[in-house]
């Protein structure tokens, strides 16, 4: 009965001794010309990986899809 408490206990804090290690881990905030040159390799490559390409089909619609400008409220034939 002892070992298997001693397993239960052992087992329970594993997941809680895996989140601390990962919070310990220092991660440097990437500055504005990183993020500037990943968002640029993404829009010019052949198979984005941050972005939809333009080409396929959103599931929700995208505000230059919709018939009215952002300022003026839709209409209840648009909804």
């Amino acid at each position: 009965a002892a070992i298997t408490r001693v397993a239960f206990v052992v087992v329970s804090l594993l997941p809680l001794l895996i989140c601390w290690l990962l919070l310990q881990q220092k991660v440097e905030p990437a500055d504005k010309y990183e993020i500037t040159e990943l968002l640029l390799e993404d829009l010019v490559s052949a198979e984005p990986r941050l972005m939809p390409s333009a080409t396929s089909k959103p599931d929700k619609r995208r505000l230059t899809d919709l018939p009215h400008s952002p300022d003026t409220p839709p209409t209840e034939e648009e909804n």
